[in-house]
């Protein structure tokens, strides 16, 4: 006997959801919508939602989603799955392939914005969703844009702002100007105390870094670098360094496992980096014998090594092996030292009183790094919103000694 079909109730959208959910009912052809939202509003609920839509009313189509990371990915994957588990309606969910089946024949693919050139699909004749599309590099957006070309299939981007730069942020624009094919809602027209209370706004804006408010609280677009680094941009040197020594080096470790990698950072005497490194050895003894064997090429460097967990194992290893008059230092990272560090840096940068090379993966690094706050426990959180911060890390690390502050960590002389 076939199993019937359950029909389930749950979500029910507010105002600023359903005009998204009617836009799309208008234009169900070629057209590109774009969200700006603010974080904590139903962003997510939305998207899932909307995605379910099409797999369900839309026997045989195919529909995408883009998100920023895999993380973001097994999340919604796994929300659509637990929301749908019951109803009859779902054949397989398979978190290899990131795949949701449907007994109609619909199909819901999970694409991460860090397969990069390998993101590649099937012709899209559902929807295509890009997620946090601020955050998501223009290559990859246009390298998923042919999917939706031979049945004229519609594209919903929501984010959060960053920039004003980017295909998130140009196409938002036309949207607004009513150019041809592009739709654009702004959820900072709307009435949204129920989900964010004026008591809120206003912690959040006492706790976090105004760029940052701006873009994840308020809802716009900052004309800075970076909603964290603004002016970091300004720092940046691209004439060749020849024959210069390195006085300080900052180690952010990594294990041999995950997508991180060892970081270390070179500055000269004038805190000027000269150059970042990375390892990403098979075997913690890999790494270890990496890290000791670069370092042991300089002379007479300072060193400041993070020494939390698998840190504090590699910086054990590393000291009794240094040679060459270099001096390696521990520094116990907490999130308030981790605080301290990152806005040390981001004074550096409003002073120019650090410059970087025009190098691509520290610029990123640097432009997807985040902030978060957490109201209940009243704590700011640096981290990257997106990828890593290996580098970030690293360089905030050599840059804490090169000035010699005031915060306390452990000295080990060799």
């Amino acid at each position: 006997m076939e199993k019937k079909v359950k029909k389930l109730i749950g979500y029910t959208p507010m105002q600023h959801q359903s005009d998204v959910h009617k836009l799309l009912n208008e234009y169900p052809k070629g057209t590109t919508i774009s969200v700006l939202s603010r974080r904590q509003t139903g962003k997510t609920l939305m998207v899932q939602n909307i995605l379910l839509y099409y797999a369900i009313n839309k026997p045989n189509s195919y529909s995408v989603y883009i998100g920023p990371s895999f993380k973001h990915c097994r999340k919604s994957q796994s929300e659509i799955k637990k929301a749908i588990i019951d109803s009859g309606c779902l054949e397989s969910s398979n978190e290899t392939t990131k795949v949701i089946k449907f007994r109609n024949g619909s199909i819901i693919q999970f694409f991460s914005a860090e397969q990069g050139d390998n993101l590649r699909g099937d012709t899209v004749t559902g929807i295509r969703v890009i997620d946090e599309a601020a955050f998501i590099s223009d290559n990859v957006i246009d390298i998923t844009d042919h999917l939706c070309n031979v049945h004229n299939s519609p594209t919903l981007m929501v984010s959060t702002p960053m920039r004003k730069a980017g295909r998130f942020y140009e196409c938002f624009e036309r949207g607004l100007i009513g150019i041809k094919g592009y739709k654009s809602i702004d959820w900072k027209n709307y009435d949204l105390s129920k989900l964010l209370s004026k008591e809120l706004i206003m912690k959040y804006k006492l706790a976090l870094p105004p760029s940052v408010f701006k873009t994840e609280v308020i809802g716009e677009f900052i004309d800075g670098d970076s909603v964290v680094f603004e002016e970091y941009m300004h720092c940046v040197y691209k004439e060749s360094v020849i024959n210069v020594k390195a006085k300080y080096a900052g180690i952010d470790w990594a294990t041999s496992v995950g997508t991180d990698f060892t970081v270390i950072t070179y500055m000269d005497a004038n805190k000027r980096v000269l150059y970042q490194t990375k390892h990403k050895e098979s075997s913690s003894p890999k790494i270890v014998d990496a890290v000791i064997n670069e370092l042991n090429m300089n002379y007479n460097m300072q060193i400041l090594s993070e020494a939390t967990g698998i840190g504090r194992v590699y910086h054990g290893f590393v000291i009794d092996r240094l040679k060459n008059g270099n001096r390696l230092e521990s520094f116990e990272t907490t999130n308030t030292s981790k605080r301290d560090l990152i806005e040390k840096l981001i004074v550096a940068f409003q002073k120019q009183d650090i410059k970087i090379p025009d190098d691509a993966e520290l610029l990123k690094e640097l432009d997807l790094f985040g902030c978060t706050y957490n109201p209940k426990t009243q704590t700011v959180k640096y981290g990257a919103t997106v990828g890593n911060d290996d580098r970030v890390m690293s360089l905030a690390l050599c840059l804490h000694k090169a000035e010699q502050n005031k915060v306390k960590y452990t000295i080990i002389v060799n």
